[in-house]
């Protein structure tokens, strides 16, 4: 998938350093899809993408094939990921 976006997010373009906080993630969710690990239900993003993702699903994370709980969660890991990955950008 890295290979397909050119290592670098399929939304901005954007690059991080060394690609170390790109995520290859899923569009819908869903895991009783059949198309849930096919390439075409992937995307690359960053951290901070794949965060704002998540917070846009906010109060209808079924749209994306998950529970409130589960986006809720992720958006939290995301978050953390996100303020982690900030030590490595150049001011």
């Amino acid at each position: 998938m890295l290979d397909r976006a050119g290592y670098q997010s399929e939304i901005t373009g954007e690059t991080t350093h060394l690609n170390r906080f790109l995520h290859a993630a899923h569009k819908d969710h869903a895991k009783d899809s059949a198309h849930y690990n096919d390439l075409e239900n992937g995307w690359i993003l960053t951290v901070k993408e794949h965060m704002f993702h998540h917070l846009a699903y906010q109060g209808k994370a079924d749209l994306i094939g998950l529970t409130e709980y589960a986006n809720d969660w992720a958006i939290q890991r995301l978050f953390e990921q996100w303020q982690y990955s900030l030590q490595f950008v150049e001011c």
